[in-house]
């Protein structure tokens, strides 16, 4: 009886530490995502063993991958517009000018 009294403690007290692994991992994963702004490139790294835990942080940087990309194309797309607003405003100005010169 006593063997297995100790030898369920021990295994209780293995869970709980990696429980405390978990959560220290997290709060990490965390504090992390709210220090960095927002244009960073950061991705996430896990420390911890299992699955669970990998996917998790596959699926954040994947996000962050995403959100990246977004802001990367709006910026484009923003770059583009200007530069065809700019186009257009000389193609506009030009004959007018001329026009007036007469």
């Amino acid at each position: 009886m006593l063997p297995a009294l100790i030898l369920a403690l021990a295994a209780l007290g293995i869970a709980l530490l990696r429980l405390w692994s978990y959560r220290a991992q997290l709060l990490d994963m965390a504090r992390m995502l709210e220090e960095t702004p927002a244009e960073s490139n950061l991705r996430l790294t896990v420390r911890m063993s299992g699955t669970a835990p990998r996917r998790l942080c596959r699926a954040i940087n994947a996000r962050l991958e995403e959100g990246r990309r977004l802001r990367l194309e709006a910026r484009q797309q923003e770059q583009e517009l200007k530069y065809t607003m700019a186009c257009i405003s000389h193609d506009i100005r030009t004959p007018l000018a001329g026009a007036v010169g007469y």
